[in-house]
């Protein structure tokens, strides 16, 4: 690519690259809306199968295994969930950097994202749903 903004080939082939790299943005939000919909079915349903098996009139020595079961399942979902979410973090991270970096002087069109996180490298990690599966993970004993 020619380093001349002013010509038109230019500025049409920074917008590809541009929208090339929007699109890989859409996926990892896909992606990361994904992994927390499963979270969240997954834990609906042992918080679900935890409540019938409190109702249950069990003897102990069989509801309380079968309780920690869940809770331990719960609680790997959580852990799981949590590192899927913090590496679409670090995908989404790298990909705003990598913009940052070979952005073409030519490119004249809209911010790649409509708000990016603050530049400071914790950021991106500290969001609230990054917080979710160790509030859910939190909840098993």
């Amino acid at each position: 690519m020619s380093t001349n903004p002013g010509t038109d080939i230019d500025r049409v082939a920074a917008r590809q690259m541009s929208e090339d790299v929007r699109q890989m943005l859409v996926h990892e939000s896909t992606v990361l809306n994904h992994r927390i919909t499963w979270l969240t079915a997954f834990e609906g349903f042992l918080f679900a199968g935890f409540g019938a098996l409190v109702s249950k009139e069990l003897p102990r020595e069989t509801a309380v295994p079968m309780m920690k079961a869940i809770c331990y399942a719960g609680l790997g979902v959580a852990v799981i969930s949590l590192l899927g979410l913090l590496g679409s973090a670090i995908a989404t991270d790298r990909l705003l950097n990598w913009w940052n970096v070979h952005k073409p002087d030519a490119y004249d069109g809209p911010g790649i994202i409509g708000w990016a996180l603050p530049s400071q490298r914790w950021a991106p990690y500290l969001t609230v749903w990054n917080f979710l599966p160790v509030v859910v993970g939190g909840t098993a004993p």
